[in-house]
């Protein structure tokens, strides 16, 4: 049978049931633990407010930059959404509960969702939670095993008889996954712990930002699930989150598919030269970097060798060395950034991240100008890079005349003065327009 779906107030848990002054994290995490030790589908979702008020916000915060805890859009509360997934989820014939001692159960036209209320109850130094209806008599409790690393959630069976069989590893997914591993400085060895949500997210963004969809899984942890199935890693739960423990058969398959990755370019003296190909790469990349202002970091030029050769499989630390051993790139440490320029100069770069504002006022109405005009596609859930080219294409000339860099400079300022909102997805930060009135 499918296991019940119970969707978490998380806020309304935070506040201990009531509207207390302030919310307390560990409310949260001790009733999560309590939910966990029965056969749920847990989703937590958590209001946008939550994370200025709660006791330990960075903390939430990591929860939710984890994926582990959704959190609800600025200035829309988190029932709204608990509503509407529950009544989706629940017209597809499956057993759906709401945690909350707000009024539930709601009656809508799409059928009726009830409620789980609970109290927190301080006894002595612990704290005892007590659940109404009783967890025991909606689903049965999970099995701890005695012995051996912790595991992982029970992945929900389909309708029918037997479990799901999950698919394989595509090769072309396991290609990506091996080159997420790295890209990470330094290089992860055998038994490293990885958070799979950041791997879930990198995968996400290597395939139209939904892989699951692409290679046949319901979710992320699927794939998790048939990464330990098949040997290349162990899962490993910290409170909440998921960790991928690396096992030493994901290093041989590594070798396998990708030993050019393991093994150091060739040596080389400067009169050699990277053939036409490498060449046509690194000038392309350098040029467009120096078109936008951006600093020549190895993050910008792995961004541009991506966009620009779709189709390459190099990683941006092998085009670099290419580059540096050729003498076409030089490197230089300036501050806390490491540039790769030409050998033939610098450029007047512009660090998006710069605090300071060096833009004249007319500027500034220029820019709020051209926001307004922005059409919703282009509102909700950009990131930086791409709200800033937008707003090059919609704004008047002095706007478009700007390079890329400054555009971007003039988004993070504008997020730092709150006239742009911030949301913490599983694929990083992404940035909101809001209306103005």
């Amino acid at each position: 049978m499918t296991r019940p779906i119970l969707l978490v107030d998380g806020s309304n848990v935070a506040y201990g049931g009531g509207r207390r002054t302030q919310p307390i994290l560990q409310y949260l995490l001790q009733v999560l633990d309590e939910l966990q030790k029965f056969n749920f589908q847990l989703t937590v979702i958590v209001d946008a407010a939550l994370r200025h008020s709660i006791d330990r916000s960075k903390d939430l915060e990591a929860l939710i930059n984890s994926g582990d805890i959704l959190q609800a859009p600025a200035g829309r509360t988190a029932d709204v959404f608990l509503l509407q997934l529950a009544l989706k989820r629940q017209a597809k014939g499956e057993p759906v509960y709401i945690l909350t001692n707000d009024m539930f159960p709601v009656k809508e036209a799409g059928g009726v969702i009830p409620r789980i209320a609970f109290m927190i109850a301080p006894i002595g130094e612990d704290m005892e939670i007590i659940f109404t209806p009783s967890l025991e008599s909606l689903v049965e409790p999970v099995h701890e095993e005695t012995s051996g690393p912790s595991q992982p959630e029970i992945l929900p069976l389909p309708s029918g008889t037997g479990p799901k069989k999950l698919p394989e590893i595509h090769p072309e997914l396991l290609k990506a996954f091996i080159n997420y591993i790295m890209t990470l400085r330094p290089h992860p060895k055998e038994g490293a712990l990885l958070a799979f949500a950041k791997v879930a997210g990198y995968l996400h963004n290597q395939f139209d930002g939904d892989f699951c969809n692409r290679f046949g899984y319901d979710r992320p942890k699927e794939f998790a699930k048939v990464l330990e199935d098949q040997g290349y890693v162990r899962l490993k739960r910290e409170g909440t989150p998921l960790f991928l423990v690396l096992k030493p058969e994901l290093f041989k398959v590594c070798k396998e598919l990708d030993a050019e990755i393991y093994e150091q370019p060739p040596v080389v003296t400067s009169s050699v030269q990277p053939d036409g190909m490498e060449t046509e790469r690194i000038q392309k990349i350098i040029e467009a970097l120096q078109q936008e202002a951006h600093y020549p970091i190895e993050e910008k030029i792995a961004i541009k060798l991506r966009s620009m050769f779709p189709r390459e499989t190099l990683l941006a630390r092998i085009v670099i060395d290419k580059g540096l051993e050729s003498k076409y790139l030089i490197k230089e440490k300036l501050g806390n950034k490491t540039c790769y320029w030409p050998a033939s100069g610098h450029w007047d770069a512009v660090d998006p991240d710069d605090p300071n504002n060096p833009y004249p006022a007319e500027l500034w109405i220029a820019f709020k100008d051209a926001l307004d005009r922005l059409p919703v596609s282009q509102r909700i859930a950009q990131t930086r890079y791409h709200l800033a080219r937008n707003i090059g294409k919609i704004g008047d000339p002095s706007l478009n005349s700007l390079p890329q860099a400054k555009r971007e400079h003039m988004v993070q300022l504008a997020v730092a003065e709150n006239i742009l909102n911030p949301v913490r997805t599983m694929m990083g930060i992404r940035i909101n327009v809001p209306i103005r009135e």
